[in-house]
């Protein structure tokens, strides 16, 4: 049931990143790895976003989370394309 409730809220996490924007964002990406990437590339939205998600997660106990959720997309399969 846990694993279940964890995709779904994948899922709508990726939803609100592909909304943020404007469904330039890739697939595969989430709020958090966007963040990572964005800190990495010096942009002020992840230096500010990034401390702020991973500490949210910290109290969850995951640490790391943000740097983590982009190597999961990063190293991501493309989807099928009809």
């Amino acid at each position: 049931m846990r694993a279940r409730i964890l995709k779904i809220l994948i899922a709508f996490d990726k939803l609100v990143y592909q909304i943020m924007t404007l469904g330039y964002g890739s697939e595969f990406d989430t709020i958090s790895s966007a963040a990572y990437r964005m800190e990495q590339k010096g942009r002020w939205v992840g230096r500010i976003s990034r401390p702020v998600i991973d500490w949210i997660f910290s109290k969850l106990g995951d640490t790391d989370h943000c740097f983590i959720s982009y190597i999961s997309a990063k190293y991501s399969k493309p989807s099928e394309t009809f």
